[in-house]
């Protein structure tokens, strides 16, 4: 039986790769043992050649017959620039040749190039399926190989462009790597929180920040769990909404009945809900509380000041009257001025919207919230806009084309908060600086509701946090 070798591939360094000029480098092939013995004592000897090496000869991993085996040659380019070869070959124990001869070619340059590429990943997630859940973390363990001709120094970096799933950091140090070596890297990320296949876009960048090599773009799946909708109930929601927009409104779970100010539009904020006078909802407030309290705060107002209330043209005389504001802050230790405020946000803000969010395709908690959020914020023509809004971005209404809820108010959500910048710039341009500030600080609101969904919590249950508040959900 005879000894012998066949290449089966040139795994690393194709011929003629330029390198830097003193930089080590890296050549493997892979070979097949082709002959009918096993290799036992198999050596690689160096030929001939003018790339120095201080090892003549290496030993070749025991092979049995059609096996393979990959031999690696550590070497570094002369240090003057040139064309530079090195010649081996496989001898037996006897020290006879067989198998082909195997040559090393360079080009030894000044200041080589960067180059790498992304050879193959695995992906690890909480579960070990390879699918990760929305919002969980996951990692990508990435094979990479330094195919330039320079040695991956200090400061080289991998660099997240953007994607579908949000990485741990921005960037992630690369080990040394000489040219034809493969080292490996790990990303950390989470998942979206909607499904479908999340990729993300990184590229290789050398210590002062120059790109090279192409794009990598590892991907995963990422399912969204299924979530059973609870029957549609707006009246058993009403009281965990109400405690959001009450947060938002006046500052406390389910709002504060005796809250006022006078600096914005509104001229008189007042109450759980903030109604205003210059809406004309804080007249309202009064009528009905009059019906239900003969109280001296009662009295009161309705003689000293229910007149000015209804005659718009006395509206910003009250923003400074501070026996009106006193008499309102008193009145609201009643129930009877509650029962009032509840009334008329439950008939003229929560019921419309709760008619709205069903119109919408709308079945959760979460987005009832929203839109009554909205309904309240903004107005009915300020909601209906921005319903105009999302269709166009989101490419259609709940249920169409596949969009879910969630989806559906993640970019309602984003057109809200930029249609409040929108206004805010406007209002400044204006000269209306307190507006302006009043309007972009307001998109808190925004960005509570998204931290929610992006929880996933569209059912609004257990506890959660809004604005540093532990709420109680369904």
């Amino acid at each position: 039986m005879t000894t012998n070798a066949q290449l089966s591939a040139d795994v690393t360094l194709p011929p003629g790769m330029e390198i830097e000029t003193g930089s080590p480098f890296a050549k493997i092939w892979r070979l097949k043992n082709s002959g009918g013995q096993n290799w036992q004592d198999v050596r690689l000897m160096n030929l001939s050649g003018t790339i120095p090496t201080a090892v003549n000869w290496h030993p070749v991993p025991a092979t049995a017959p059609n096996g393979e085996t990959d031999l690696k040659l550590s070497l570094a380019a002369p240090p003057q620039p040139g064309s530079y070869t090195s010649q081996w070959q496989l001898h037996n124990s006897a020290g006879e040749p067989f198998g082909p001869p195997l040559t090393v070619q360079i080009q030894a340059i000044p200041g080589g190039a960067n180059n790498g590429r992304l050879v193959s990943y695995s992906t690890t997630t909480t579960d070990g399926s390879g699918t990760a859940q929305t919002g969980q973390t996951f990692s990508h363990t990435l094979l990479l190989e330094n195919t330039g001709g320079r040695r991956w120094r200090a400061d080289y970096q991998l660099t997240y462009l953007g994607g579908d799933a949000q990485p741990a950091q921005p960037s992630y140090p690369l080990p040394a790597t000489i040219p034809g070596e493969m080292n490996s890297v790990t990303i950390t990320l989470t998942a979206p929180a909607t499904g479908g296949t999340a990729v993300t876009f990184w590229q290789l960048r050398d210590e002062k920040g120059v790109a090279f090599g192409g794009f990598i773009a590892p991907e995963l799946p990422v399912t969204a769990p299924v979530v059973v909708a609870p029957p549609f109930n707006p009246t058993a929601w009403r009281t965990v909404i109400w405690d959001i927009t009450g947060i938002f409104e006046s500052g406390k779970p389910g709002g504060n009945p005796a809250a006022y100010q006078n600096k914005d539009s509104g001229i008189v904020s007042y109450g759980a809900h903030q109604v205003t006078l210059a809406s004309g909802n804080l007249g309202r407030v009064l009528t009905i509380f009059f019906q239900k309290s003969n109280s001296a705060a009662s009295q009161a107002l309705q003689q000293e000041f229910m007149g000015r209330v209804q005659d718009k043209n006395q509206h910003e005389g009250l923003r400074n009257d501070g026996r009106f504001r006193d008499l309102l802050i008193q009145a609201a230790n009643e129930p009877a001025m509650i029962a009032a405020q509840d009334d008329i946000f439950g008939e003229g803000f929560y019921v419309p919207a709760v008619a709205e969010a069903q119109k919408l395709g709308i079945q959760t908690p979460l987005g009832v919230a929203c839109i009554y959020d909205t309904r309240i914020q903004h107005g009915a023509g300020g909601s209906t806009f921005l319903f105009g809004l999302t269709k166009d971005k989101a490419g259609g209404n709940i249920g169409q084309n596949g969009l879910t809820e969630a989806a559906w108010l993640a970019v309602f959500l984003d057109e809200r908060e930029a249609l409040l910048h929108r206004l805010a710039n406007k209002a400044e341009q204006n000269g209306d600086a307190n507006s302006g500030r009043f309007l972009r600080n307001s998109t808190f609101r925004v960005q509570e509701l998204r931290h929610i969904l992006q929880a996933n919590n569209l059912g609004l249950t257990g506890q959660f946090t809004v604005r540093g508040f532990k709420l109680i959900g369904l």
